[in-house]
Formats: structure tokens, C-alpha cells, sequence
């Protein structure tokens, strides 16, 4: 993709809201962005130690000639990301452990299926989300409630066993991943199931890079208990290498139709090459790993026997992410209130780098447009052009052409930005955007309110002239009034004229008060900003409904 150049823009003075033509069906949201340092020296460092082959890099053990599945058309060749794997994270306890119920609810359908002998269609799960989300720890309450009890076992199902590699600490090869998965057996196992014969088997298998008898070793285990392999920080693993474990390790595996594969990664769009696992993979809609609610954030603390005194703040400050609230709960607990508010600037510094440096290859640019549009839940091209005109410090090509070209390659190539169906808009990771907002809250809330503002009025115009599309409109024009009242410490509900959003209900189509409920409905983030406003909406939205069905 070819960068153009245009002038700087002298001034955000000069651009005016009313000299802006917008058109119906350019579901725009705009805002924009704090000033960010373009410049990555560190993920560049890291990144070229990778790509030379340092440190726990390695390349696949061996060469296979097989005839591959045509790639998705939403993925690229390159693929090489540098590692994610989060630092500071505390260590994983089991009754530290919170939330993910849907997600286990997902595993343990799957796992008891297996363990009854019947047949699951989709055997592969992929779970992604950004960094410090809380994939790893997900990872580890599976292992720990599926690890192997004999006593589970009995003639109508199967025990289980779960096997656990990281890929951020070990090799990257397909005789590595083996040798600790048998490894691992021959640790949990015990008699019946490990007789001296298997025992001896499995010692004479590490000693060598014998791939074929390896996955018969492991599938033959596999007749007699559920075995489920977790992969976490696969982001780490480049093409190639990839590439060797899916097709000599990861099919093999799942072919057997008696293996659960369960893999965790910062990476939205999957890999997967191979019709056999292609066919075996759950929905990306449905591993998404969220970010948490104020409730779930609440038990988090209880359960790290910290104070729940600063839950909303620190929500607030995390933006949900698991990871990160510990971080900053730790230093709250360690540090005066004054140096506190330092100190979590540092932290979402260090985050913020550290979601962006798998952009590293990318152009700086790419960098500054997520950052310019984090306010805005939805958008699309014209309004990234829009909101990188109210920078100070993009200076690149604001053509249509190029911006959607670019969000293209952002939803191919990162894992902060992709297309949304649903809202037919492009959307910014949660805990991402979040966080790129209180971040500019805090150290700019003038700006902050500024951004906010700006959308508020524009949303104001769109549902004037476009009234069809007000199902769309209606929730961002909430969103981004309330967030303006909670940036200056006022309560939403008790300042924003209920009245207003009443009579917009009152003009919209009976077809458009369905497609708004089914929206709301949804909208869990619109609910925690608006709660006691959210029930009242929705009550005269089906009282609409209700008397329009009577006609």
C-alpha cells in the first residue's frame, strides 16, 4: 500500500461541524486521540531478536509436502507477530479464580460429550482477546478442573486428563510440544490407564523425534480417557513454524475425533489452513474473551483479598481487564493516593505500548488512526478521516481510498480492529478503546469532553437527516451524552433529559423500534453507563411495540 502525504491541518478551529457532509450509510462515528509517540524502538528490538531466530524461536523440526486449504481472503501471508505473553501477571490460584462462566459452560459441553464416547463436531476452540484479558488464567482453571482423577472414571465416562504448553516458554516445534505433552501424561497418569509398558513407551518417545509413533502414544490413550491439550500465547508462533504444527500435529490430533484442542492468542483472525481443522473450529463470535463488569471486578478483588472499597475506580482505571486490575489494585495498596495517579499513567503507558507493538511492521500511521477513533464505539472510513482532521499530529493521506484500505489491513493484521456484522461498522477492541479513553480523560479531560461532544452533535445531525437509520444512532447518542456527564463526576441518569429520548422512540417506525430493541438489548455497556434510563427506554419501547401490534 502506497502512503500518501497532505498538509497538517493549521488548526482544529478551522473545522467547523456544519461545514461537514455526511451520507446516509456511512455509520461514522468519529473522535479522536491524545498525542501518541509514533516511534517503537523496543517492539522493533524485540521483534527483529524474533525474526533472526534468538531467544526461545525455533524452526519447524522438519519439512512436509501436503496439500494445503486455500488461506481466508481476510488473512495475509505474514503473520510473524512478536510474542504477547503479559508481563506481571500474578500466578494463577484456583480460589482467586472468577467469571468466564460462559466460557467453561462452552468446554464442559464439549468435555462431557467426550467422556460419554459421543461424537463433537467442533473439537478446536481458540479463545482471543487483547492483552492482560485473562486468556492465560482461563487456560489454567481448565487444566485445573479437568486435570486426571482416577476416581471420575467409571463405565459410562471417560476421566480426563488436561495437558498444558505455553508457547512464549518453550520450543515451537512439533517434536517439543510432543515430548512435554507425554512428558505430562507420565506425570498425571497413574495404573490402570499407565501400565510399565506405557511407562517404558513413553520414556524410550522423549529420548526421541520419532513424530509418527508419538501422536500413535497419544492417540492411543486417547480410547480410554479425554484428553485436552491447551496451547497458550500461540500469537508467539511464526508462519512457518505454525504452519508444522497444524499440519504434523494439530490434524493429526483432531482427526481422531476424541481430542479436545483448546488455544489461547491475542489473534482474531485464525490461521487455520487445513480443510480437517477448519471444519473442527468454533466461531471467533463465539471465543471472544471480554473484558469484565463491575461485578465480576468486585469478586475479582474479594477473592485477592483486596479491598472492594476502590472497586469503581478501579474498574474505571482497568477498564475491566483482569490483568491490569491486580496491577493497579497492588498499587493502590502500595502507594500514596497522589503517587497512585502516577503511577497508573505508567501502567496505561506500558499497556498501550504493549497492544501496539505487534503494529510495529505496520506504518506509524496505522497506530495514530486507532488512536485518533478509540472514543467512538463504531465507524468507518469517512469518519476516521473526520477525526484524524482534529489531530494535531497526523500528517498522512486522509483519502477514502486510503482509509479504508487501512482498516482493511488493520483488520488483517492486528488484533485491535475488525469489521463488526452486526453493527456493519468497524470496531475497536473493548478493553483497548477503553483504555485509550480514560487514559486521554485523565491526562486531557478538556480534550476528552471536546472528542465526546463533537460526536454527540454529529449523531444529532445524522438522526435528523437520516431517520432510518436511527436504530443505529439512537444508542451513540446515549453513549456519548452519558459519558460526558460521568467524565465530570455528575450521574447520567439523574442529568440527561429523558424526555428528549422518549420522542425520538415516539417518531421511529414500528420496524426500527424492533430493530432498536434487539440493539438495546445487547448493549450490556450502554446498561452499566445508564441503568435506571436503560429500563425506562426499553419499558416505552415495547409499550410502542405492544400498541403498534394492537392497530
Amino acid at each position: 500500500m502506497s502512503i500518501g502525504t497532505v498538509q497538517k491541518s493549521t488548526g482544529e478551529d478551522s473545522k467547523k461541524f456544519e461545514t461537514v457532509c455526511f451520507h446516509q450509510g456511512d455509520f461514522m462515528q468519529l473522535v479522536a486521540a491524545s498525542k501518541c509517540d509514533a516511534s517503537v524502538p523496543f517492539a522493533q528490538r524485540r521483534w527483529q531478536q524474533k525474526k533472526s531466530g534468538k531467544g526461545l524461536r525455533s524452526q519447524p523440526s522438519s519439512k512436509f509436502s501436503a496439500t494445503l486449504f486455500p488461506p481466508n481472503v481476510s488473512r495475509e501471508e505474514d503473520w510473524n507477530m512478536p510474542p504477547g505473553k503479559t508481563q506481571g501477571v500474578e500466578e494463577y490460584e484456583p480460589k482467586k479464580f472468577v467469571n468466564r462462566e460462559k466460557e467453561l459452560a462452552m468446554i464442559d459441553e464439549r468435555v462431557l460429550a467426550l467422556r460419554r464416547r459421543e461424537f463433537v463436531s467442533q473439537t478446536l476452540v481458540s479463545f482471543w482477546g487483547v492483552a492482560d484479558i485473562g486468556k492465560t488464567w482461563l487456560l489454567k482453571e481448565i487444566e485445573h478442573r479437568y486435570q486426571y482423577d482416577p476416581t471420575k472414571a467409571n463405565a459410562l465416562a471417560k476421566p480426563t486428563c488436561a495437558l498444558y504448553y505455553d508457547f512464549s516458554e518453550h520450543e515451537q516445534t512439533v517434536t517439543a510440544v510432543l515430548h512435554q505433552l507425554i512428558t505430562t501424561i507420565t506425570t498425571n497418569l497413574s495404573q490402570p490407564l499407565l501400565t510399565d509398558e506405557r511407562k517404558q513407551k513413553a520414556n524410550q518417545l522423549i529420548q526421541t523425534e520419532n513424530v509418527k509413533e508419538s501422536l500413535e502414544f497419544i492417540l492411543s490413550l486417547a480410547s480410554d480417557l479425554v484428553l485436552i491439550i491447551l496451547l497458550d500465547t500461540t500469537e508467539s508462533v511464526n508462519d512457518e513454524a505454525w504452519q508444522d504444527l497444524e499440519v504434523n500435529l494439530l490434524e493429526p490430533l483432531l482427526k481422531s475425533n476424541k481430542i479436545l484442542l483448546i488455544g489461547t492468542g491475542r489473534n482474531r483472525v485464525l490461521r487455520w489452513k487445513r480443510v480437517e481443522v477448519r471444519r473442527r473450529a468454533t466461531p471467533i463470535e463465539k471465543s471472544e474473551v471480554s473484558p469484565f463488569d463491575l461485578e465480576a471486578t468486585a469478586k475479582q478483588l474479594k477473592n485477592l483479598g483486596l479491598s472492594q472499597k476502590l472497586t469503581q475506580e478501579l474498574y474505571d482505571d482497568s477498564a475491566g481487564t483482569p490483568g491490569l486490575t491486580t496491577k493497579l489494585s497492588h498499587r493502590n495498596l502500595e502507594l500514596s493516593e497522589k503517587r497512585y495517579r502516577e503511577a497508573r499513567v505508567e501502567e496505561w503507558n506500558a499497556y498501550v505500548e504493549d497492544i501496539f507493538e505487534h503494529l510495529s511492521q505496520l506504518p506509524a500511521s496505522f497506530r495514530q488512526m486507532i488512536t485518533a477513533v478509540a472514543p467512538l464505539r463504531y465507524y468507518r472510513s469517512q469518519a476516521l478521516r473526520l477525526m484524524l482532521e482534529k489531530t494535531t499530529d497526523y500528517s498522512d493521506d486522509t483519502s477514502d481510498v486510503f482509509l479504508l484500505r487501512a482498516l482493511r489491513k488493520l483488520d488483517k493484521k492486528s488484533h485491535l480492529v475488525w469489521w463488526d456484522d452486526h453493527h456493519n461498522a468497524y470496531v475497536t477492541a473493548v478493553a483497548a478503546r477503553r483504555i485509550l479513553n480514560r487514559h486521554l480523560q485523565i491526562e486531557n479531560p478538556t480534550r476528552f469532553i471536546e472528542l465526546h461532544s463533537f460526536a454527540l452533535e454529529m449523531y444529532r445531525e445524522w438522526a435528523k437527516e437520516f431517520q432510518t437509520s436511527m436504530p443505529a444512532y439512537f444508542p451513540e447518542l446515549l453513549f456519548h451524552e452519558a459519558t460526558i456527564y460521568k467524565s465530570q463526576r455528575l450521574e447520567p441518569d439523574n442529568k440527561i433529559t429523558v424526555q428528549n429520548y422518549l420522542n425520538l422512540l415516539d417518531t421511529m417506525s414500528p420496524d426500527n423500534l424492533d430493530i432498536l430493541q434487539r440493539r438495546l438489548n445487547k448493549d450490556e455497556e450502554l446498561q452499566d453507563l445508564v441503568p435506571k434510563l436503560y429500563k425506562q427506554l426499553l419499558l416505552h419501547l415495547e409499550q410502542l411495540l405492544e400498541g403498534a401490534e394492537a392497530k
